[in-house]
């Protein structure tokens, strides 16, 4: 079992949880020289073969999203991605235990503001989150492949 977090940028601080699992491993992937701070082990960025042709914003987002496709966390048959800005400060056993009990692969929470993807890819264009034709291009590829507009209920 693995919580793991990515920080790159120096967008967000390593935060030690409040209460530590000792049946947990811990590792936070980062483009910064971040003192260990315990639990967590952490790993360079610039040591994966990801981090090449990768600006830091696309290194988190690839880490996050899919460690398995560079070979990362492949060891572990449940993992947590807990962002970088979250502090953990429960012991999260009642979740890992529902979760392991699902036959879904992915979990996540539901956006306290919108509930349509196309919505949010709209709001990522406002706020600059990424490059215009960037979220377009894959905007459009969920339309061909007939994404639908309300993914769940508010």
């Amino acid at each position: 079992m693995l919580y793991y977090t990515c920080i790159t940028g120096g967008y967000d601080f390593i935060k030690a949880p409040l209460k530590i699992n000792d049946d947990i491993d811990y590792i936070c992937f980062s483009d910064q020289k971040i003192p260990a701070s315990y639990p967590w082990k952490i790993i360079n960025t610039s040591d994966l073969e990801i981090s090449e042709g990768f600006d830091e914003k696309t290194i988190n987002r690839a880490i996050k999203i899919c460690p398995q496709k560079f070979g990362l966390l492949e060891q572990y048959e449940l993992t947590i991605y807990i962002d970088g800005s979250i502090e953990i400060i429960d012991d999260l056993s009642l979740l890992i235990d529902f979760v392991a009990k699902q036959d879904d692969v992915i979990f996540m929470y539901d956006h306290f503001l919108r509930n349509c993807l196309y919505d949010e890819a709209e709001e990522c264009l406002l706020i600059g989150y990424d490059w215009y034709w960037n979220i377009r291009k894959q905007v459009r590829n969920y339309r061909q492949k007939g994404f639908p507009v309300f993914i769940w209920p508010l």
